[in-house]
C-alpha cells in the first residue's frame, strides 16, 4: 500500500521574520549564532509535527555560485556540513525517527553552452561539491526551483559523482509549463528518467490550482516506479503576503494525488498550519497508479518521440566538422547515428545537436567517450549497438 508523503514548507520567509535582512547571505546568518540556529530548528520542529515526511535542509542557495557572492565560495563543504547538521538535530528534537532529510539544492542561475558560458564538466562540478558537504546527513536529494533541464542534468550527475541515494528533480514553469529555458515539463521528466531519477515534479511556479493540468500531462508519460512531486505555492503574491489562507490551500492541494501527485507540500507562502492543514484533508492511501512503458519515447530539450514513426539510418555520422551537413542532409524520420572519435568532437555535440528536431542514437569509440556524449547531450538518446551503454544511463530503446 502505497501512501502520500508530506513534504514541507517554506523556509526563507521565516527566517526573514526573525530578523534576516534582504540581500544578507541566509546560509551565514543561520550559522552567525545559537539563536538563529535554534529558529530554523523549532521552524523544523514544526513541519514535523504537522506530519511532513520529508525535510529538506536549508541549503537551498549553499553552491559554490551563490556563497561566492559572499565571501563564501572557498567554505562550500563545510557550510551545507553545518547547516545539514541542524536539521539532524530538528528531527532528533522532534522525535520523528522516520522522517527523512532531503539534501536541498537550488539553480545556479548559470546556463550551460551554447546558451551560456559555463561548460558541462563545471556545472557538475559545483553541484558535486555541495554533495560532498550534504552527504553524510541526508537520506535523499532535492533539486528545487531548477530554471532549465541542462543544469537539472547537470547538477544529477553532480550527484552521481558522490552518493547513490534517491534524486528528486522539481522544475519553476510558467503558465505554458514550461522553464525559463523553455523546456517542456514532459520533457525535462523523460530526460531525467534516463538519469535514474527517483521523484521528478514542480515546485514554486504559481498556486494549487495550476497543479492538477501539469500532473496530466506528466502522468500520460510517467516512468515506471517515478514517484510526482508537488509543491506550490500559497496562491499568488499580494502586499500582505500570499492570497491562500491554510485551509483554502488544503483543499486543493489534498486533491492533487487524484490527480497523480506521491509527494505534496507548500513553497512560498507556506508554514506548519498549512502542512497540518494538508496532513488532515489528505487521504493517506494513495490510488492505483498507472505504468506506462517508456522505451520507445525519446526526446531532446524541446519534444518527445515516438520511436514506431522513425527509421534508424544504415551508416554512421562522424562527429567531425562535417556534422552539420551531414545532418542537414538526413532525409525525414530517419534516426541519425552519430559517432564520436575524439574528445575534440565532443563540442560539435554542444554546438549541433540543439539544432536538430529528430530523436537521436550516439556511439563512440570507447566507453568513456560515450558516457561523456550520454552527459552533454540533453535528452534521452538512444546507443548504437555497437557500443556497450553506460550502466547508470536509460536510455531510449526501438
Amino acid at each position: 500500500m502505497n501512501q502520500v508523503l508530506l513534504l514541507d514548507g517554506a523556509t526563507g520567509t521565516h527566517l526573514m521574520a526573525a530578523g534576516l535582512q534582504p540581500g544578507e547571505c541566509p546560509e551565514k546568518w543561520l550559522l552567525a549564532s545559537p539563536e538563529h540556529q535554534k529558529v530554523l530548528i523549532d521552524l523544523q520542529v514544526s513541519y514535523m509535527k504537522a506530519g511532513s515526511d520529508i525535510l529538506y535542509t536549508p541549503t537551498f542557495g549553499a553552491s559554490r555560485v551563490v556563497l561566492s557572492r559572499y565571501g563564501l565560495g572557498d567554505q562550500v563543504i563545510s557550510i551545507n556540513q553545518a547547516l545539514a547538521a541542524l536539521s539532524v538535530r530538528a528531527r532528533e528534537e522532534a522525535g520523528r525517527k522516520d522522517v527523512k532529510i532531503a539534501g536541498d539544492m537550488s539553480s545556479t542561475g548559470l546556463f550551460l553552452r551554447p546558451a551560456g558560458d559555463t561548460s558541462q564538466g563545471e556545472m557538475e562540478d559545483i553541484f558535486e561539491e555541495q554533495t560532498i558537504g550534504l552527504e553524510p546527513s541526508v537520506d535523499l536529494y532535492i533539486l528545487e526551483t531548477q530554471l532549465s533541464l541542462a543544469e537539472a542534468r547537470a547538477a544529477v550527475l553532480g550527484i552521481r559523482k558522490v552518493s547513490s541515494k534517491p534524486i528528486f528533480v522539481t522544475m519553476t514553469v510558467d503558465a505554458h509549463h514550461k522553464t525559463m529555458a523553455g523546456n517542456p515539463l514532459p520533457v525535462c521528466m523523460l530526460s531525467l528518467a534516463s538519469l535514474g531519477i527517483e521523484g521528478f515534479g514542480i515546485n514554486c511556479s504559481q498556486g494549487p490550482e495550476a497543479f492538477g493540468s501539469m500532473l496530466d500531462e506528466l502522468t500520460r508519460i510517467r516512468p515506471h516506479g517515478m514517484k510526482l512531486v508537488c509543491k506550490p505555492n500559497a496562491g499568488m503574491p499580494t502586499e500582505k503576503g500570499f492570497s491562500m489562507l491554510p485551509d483554502e490551500f488544503a483543499t486543493k492541494v489534498s486533491q492533487l494525488p487524484l490527480r497523480g501527485a506521491d509527494c505534496i507540500g507548500g513553497c512560498c507562502g507556506t508554514s506548519p498550519p498549512y502542512i497540518e492543514a494538508v496532513k488532515a484533508m489528505t487521504n493517506a492511501v494513495l490510488p492505483d497508479r498507472d505504468d506506462v512503458n517508456i522505451d520507445g519515447f525519446a526526446c531532446d530539450e524541446r519534444l518527445i518521440y515516438d520511436l514506431d514513426g522513425y527509421q534508424i539510418a544504415e551508416e554512421k555520422i562522424a562527429a567531425d566538422s562535417k556534422l552539420d551537413n551531414a545532418l542537414f542532409d538526413l532525409p525525414p524520420k530517419i534516426i541519425p547515428r552519430i559517432w564520436i572519435e575524439t574528445e575534440e568532437q565532443l563540442d560539435n555535440l554542444v554546438e549541433e545537436l540543439p539544432l536538430l528536431e529528430v530523436p537521436v542514437m550516439l556511439g563512440a569509440e570507447n566507453e568513456k567517450l560515450l558516457s561523456k556524449a550520454v552527459h552533454i547531450y540533453p535528452g534521452r538518446a538512444l546507443i548504437d549497438p555497437d557500443c556497450v551503454c553506460p550502466k547508470w544511463y536509460h536510455p531510449a530503446k526501438k
